[in-house]
């Protein structure tokens, strides 16, 4: 009973990962008014009046869109592998050294 809620809870976890984390991430960049900071015409004047902290947030979007990108790829090679019953395929885009 308890192995199939586990199992339960972490399907849930991973939707959410896969699927409210872009919703998200696409809602914050909408107030915050990303869509009109990326023109090539408000890029010049952006960069010309004192900052306003959207940049800043732009980044932070920015990390947030790689992180998800790279949670769901990993997610996927995972789900492959378990699929298929082969090992795990290791990933090594940021490995040290």
């Amino acid at each position: 009973m308890i192995r199939r809620l586990r199992g339960a809870l972490a399907a849930v976890a991973l939707l959410l990962i896969v699927v409210a984390a872009p919703v998200a991430l696409s809602f914050a960049g909408q107030q915050v008014g990303l869509d009109e900071l990326l023109r090539w015409s408000e890029v010049g004047a952006s960069l010309s009046r004192p900052d306003d902290g959207r940049w800043a947030v732009g980044f932070l979007l920015f990390v947030g869109w790689v992180a998800w990108l790279y949670l769901t790829v990993s997610i996927g090679v995972e789900l492959i592998a378990q699929w298929r019953r082969r090992p795990l395929l290791r990933l090594s885009f940021f490995k040290p050294g």
